[in-house]
Order: structure tokens, then sequence, then C-alpha cells
């Protein structure tokens, strides 16, 4: 066989594995394997899907093979993947790996009083310890994501931003409303390995100006035509994997869900790369119409998320439909996958509390943004405390047992989110 050929079956696994065809990728790894692709990449891939089919001693013997067949023993990066992975496989409750995925907020600072948000309400900064405490983990990262109020308000974000620039495989996530963005900006972020998420939550301007209170519906067009500008100009000296994408979170209520529809001409029309579907959160009333259990809003969505799959399919854009089932009905999702394929492991069903950790307001620390139980405090620990934490352990104890009432998001548990969203392993 010759060595294109084995690349090739490789590549074909990573495909089946995304899709949860662990059976189909098995075969295509053996394949490459037989083709003389032997290295520490199909090695960690195996060990991975070994993993997801409840083989965990394969998974655990694959996982050495990787790191045996890395050439560059002084790799932290990749050292510490493979401790991380070798770990979740032996189902170790306190880790000696480091996190490989980050959530900050930065700061309640916002230009914007949006309708569904009160962060702003109540002024704070992350402290000055704990950004000490995110640069010392950063060449460990394969993932981070900086958020506000507006994180172009934080006086510590550029220099965040540059120091997880110049690790090469620590892939970023801006999460801005993106008006606050200029030329300087805009070009060093188009030159970044990162992504970044547009909250844009009206197509109409009146309805985007008056859920995004203080926004003017012209700067945002303004600061998508300039992202995507530098974008294109960036795309040839940029690395295929590593050249910046752009995305839309919409944030689905009563006054914006007519609107789901024209959100993906908007993404075609300004370069977007992804639309995100999201449920309004933290808010009751009338605009929460997934507590209010709205059955004209239902009916809408579920009919709307079909048209969007199909024009994002043509448009070329990726469609991610993190909205809970209404009135006992699911909407679809991305490529219209459901929610079964994220039970595919045999007994864990989230990676996150292995291998992430999100800084909220007030220094509260949580597995994931969508957690629902804090692990700690970054006023009060260090996040390598937090890490190991007794709330942490328990957390971790918790996913294996299959307790997750009190802990899970109905978002990760009932809307369809594939299996891919559940870690870095996949």
């Amino acid at each position: 066989m010759k060595a294109r050929e084995a690349s090739d079956h490789f590549r074909d696994g990573l495909g089946y594995e995304k899709a949860a065809d662990y059976g189909r990728a098995l075969g295509s790894f053996r394949a490459a394997l037989s083709g003389g692709y032997d290295n520490e990449h199909i090695h960690m891939a195996m060990g991975r899907v070994y993993r997801e089919t409840g083989e965990y001693g394969a998974s655990v013997s694959e996982f050495k093979k990787a790191g045996d067949a890395h050439r560059d023993k002084n790799d932290v990066f990749f050292s510490n993947e493979v401790l991380n992975e070798t770990e979740i496989s032996e189902k170790k409750l306190t880790l000696e790996s480091r996190p490989r995925g980050l959530g900050a907020v930065l700061t309640t600072r916002c230009n914007l009083r949006c309708i569904m948000c009160s962060s702003w309400k109540k002024q704070w900064d992350i402290p000055g310890r704990a950004v000490s405490d995110i640069h010392g983990i950063l060449p460990y990262l394969k993932r981070v994501m900086w958020l506000g109020g507006e994180v172009f308000l934080s006086k510590h974000f550029e220099g965040l931003f540059d120091a997880a620039a110049r690790n090469l495989r620590l892939h970023q996530t801006v999460v801005t409303d993106g008006l606050l963005i200029d030329r300087k900006w805009a070009e060093k972020l188009a030159r970044a390995n990162m992504n970044l998420t547009y909250s844009i939550d009206g197509i109409d301007r009146n309805t985007y100006e008056n859920i995004r209170r203080g926004a003017d519906y012209d700067d945002l067009k303004r600061s998508a035509r300039l992202i995507n500008e530098e974008k294109e100009k960036s795309r040839n000296s940029m690395p295929e994997g590593r050249r910046m994408t752009t995305s839309i979170n919409y944030v689905v209520m009563k006054s914006n869900y007519k609107e789901i529809t024209d959100a993906v001409e908007f993404a075609k029309e300004y370069g977007f790369d992804d639309l995100t579907l999201t449920p309004v959160d933290y808010i009751d009333g009338e605009e929460n119409i997934f507590l209010t259990g709205d059955r004209a809003a239902a009916d809408h969505i579920r009919e709307a998320v079909v048209r969007i799959s199909a024009r994002a399919g043509e448009y070329g854009l990726t469609f991610h439909n993190w909205l809970p089932a209404m009135g006992g009905a699911g909407h679809g999702g991305e490529s219209g996958k459901t929610a079964a394929k994220k039970t595919a492991a045999a007994d864990i069903f989230c990676y996150w509390p292995w291998q992430h950790l999100f800084i909220d307001i007030g220094g509260q620390v949580k597995p994931h943004c969508l957690c629902s139980r804090k692990v700690g405090n970054i006023e009060e620990d260090s996040l390598s405390g937090i890490w190991n934490s007794e709330a942490m352990i328990n957390y971790r104890k918790s996913i294996l047992e299959k307790k997750m009432a009190g802990l899970c998001n109905n978002i990760c548990l009932s809307s369809p989110i594939t299996r891919d969203c559940m870690g870095l392993s996949i």
C-alpha cells in the first residue's frame, strides 16, 4: 500500500470517529497501520475510539504507544495530552495531568445593556493572581475561550491573547459583540489560530437594537465586513487548520425566534463560517419561551431549523442547534444528528470534568460554562488547587456513576448536541 493511501485511511478514520461510527473508524485506522502509517497520531486516535467502545485496556495501551512514538520527549503539550487521555481511560478521579481547555470571563464591563443579561450591573474584573495562573497553564492548553462582559474592555485581554497566540497548537475563541473591533485588532485577530464569535441576536435592525441596547446595527455590519476583509487577506498566509474562522451565536427568545432563518442568510452575506442557536438563559418571563412552553414558538422553530440546516449545507456553513426540546419534541441539529450519539461511551457521558475549567463571573469555577455546579472560586484558591478539589473529584465520580442530576445542564442532556461537543477528545 502506498503511503498516500495509508494516510487517506487515517483521515477516513477520523471522519468515522467524529460521526461516532467506531467500527469503521477502527477498520480505517488498522488499514492505515498495515500500510505503514504508524505514528503517535494514529495511536492517539485508536486510544480514543477504543475508549468510546468500552475497551479501556486497549485504549490505555494505544495511548502508551503514542507516547513512545513521539520523538520530542520535552514536548509538554503532547506529554500532557497523552497523560490526560490515559487518566480518563483509567477512570482516575485525581489527576496528574493539567487542564487542556479553559474558558474565562475576564470582565463584566460592557458597552451594551442586553435585555437577557444582567452581568453588567455588578462590576467585576478577573484578579491578577488568576491571570498569572492562566499564563502558567497556556503551554498545556488545546483550547481557550475569552468572554465578557465585553472582552475588549478588559485590561488583561490583549496580554493574554498575545501570550496564547505564541502557543501555536492552542486554539483561541473570542466571544464579543464585535462593535469595538478596529482595523488594528482585525488584522491581529485574522492572523491568529482562532475563532471569533459574534453575539448577534437579531437580523432585523429594530430587533437587534432592542435586544442589544446601546448597539448600532450599522456598526455591526461595519465590523463584520472589516473582519471578513482581513480574514480573506490572511487566508493564503496562514497554514490550513490554523486559519481564523468566524461564527454567529444567536440566543433565541420570544423577541427574535421568527428571525432565526434570516440568520443563515446574514451569515452567508457577511462571510461567517458557522451559526449556532442557543436558548436564552438566566431570565424568566415571556422572553424565555423554553420555560413558558410557547407552542407557537416551538412549532416555528421546529420547522425553521430544518430549513436552516438545508441552507447551511448549501452555503457551506456549519450549523449547530443547541436548543432544548420544547413540548417533548426536538428540533433536529447539525446534519440531523440526534442526542443519542452522546451516550455512545460505555461509562463516561462527558469528558469536560477531566479536561476543562471555566472561570465565571465573580471568580466561580465550573468544569464547563454549561455545567450547573461550581467546584471552586479563584478569589479563594488557585486553578491548580481547584483542578483536584474535592468538588471537582466528586464531579468526575458522579459522571462515572451516571448521577448527572444537578450537575449537567439540560442543554447537554436533551438538546441535539453531538458527542464531539462533550469534550476535547473527539
